[in-house]
């Protein structure tokens, strides 16, 4: 097992250098948007260790048998792996079960009690998984440099996507954030269409998407550069010969109907 002292010593040794380190350091290398997910259900304990393992076990970092027995960790030695209030820790000792140094996170859609005196309930799951005795050294004194800054932990709570938790690895850089340039089309030009085109750029700010907007009429949206072409259903069905992607939105109040379909388009999901 790692031991709760070592994070503890590493966390103030590593917040100290932190400015000398460079900006994207281990724990930004070994994320990816595979490995995160978010309001995930879980009821005990176990199942939520599971959840979190099964995202290294996709990933093709980590075989079930590691995933048993991060669970048989917390059957045998109690929620030690609860390190701070609402934040536990799970792993278990370097495995050949581990293919590669690894790390997964979970933030679980209701709290679960792990049974600590002082930190429970449990939120936010980090699943570690270490393939020889120091390989996971690096990775934790990343992770318990990130954890100490009481901002990082604020932001965790009100994540929307994997890319945002992605970008607040590497420092929350804006440039990081993903562009989409949409065009929002309606029959003159200027109502309709400039309408809507907020109502995008607000959801991109949502999402953490730089939406790069323009509302044009019918009749001019042909030759435009866009990602994408938004368009109340009657203009998306006259929107045709094109290889981007049209949008149709039958409701152009409803702002509901419009996140359900732009989604995908905002967090890279197409």
């Amino acid at each position: 097992m790692w031991p709760i002292s070592e994070i503890r010593s590493n966390a103030s040794k590593t917040v100290l250098r932190g400015r000398q380190r460079r900006e994207e350091g281990m724990l930004a290398e070994h994320f990816t948007k595979d490995l995160v997910a978010l309001d995930v259900g879980a009821r005990t304990p176990e199942e939520a260790i599971r959840k979190a393992g099964e995202l290294l076990v996709r990933a093709e970092k980590a075989s079930p048998k590691y995933v048993d027995a991060m669970v048989d960790a917390y059957v045998r030695l109690g929620p030690y792996m609860v390190i701070a209030p609402h934040i536990a820790m799970s792993h278990s000792r370097p495995s050949d079960d581990v293919f590669e140094p690894c790390i997964a996170y979970v933030r679980l859609a209701e709290p679960v009690a792990f049974g600590h005196p002082e930190n429970d309930p449990v939120i936010h799951l980090f699943a570690l998984g270490s393939c020889e005795g120091s390989s996971h050294i690096e990775l934790l004194r990343d992770l318990a440099e990130f954890l100490a800054d009481e901002t990082h932990i604020q932001c965790l709570g009100t994540l929307k996507t994997s890319r945002v938790f992605l970008n607040l690895l590497r420092g929350g850089r804006r440039d990081e954030m993903k562009e989409l340039r949409v065009l929002s089309v309606c029959g003159m030009g200027f109502g309709t269409s400039l309408m809507t085109l907020m109502n995008v750029q607000e959801l991109g700010e949502k999402y953490d998407c730089k939406v790069i907007g323009e509302a044009c009429d019918l009749g001019s949206w042909q030759g435009k550069d866009a990602d994408l072409i938004v368009a109340s259903s009657e203009i998306a069905s006259q929107i045709v010969n094109t290889d981007i992607p049209v949008i149709s939105i039958a409701n152009i109040l409803d702002k509901e109907e419009l996140e359900e379909k732009i989604y995908p388009y905002l967090t890279s999901e197409v």
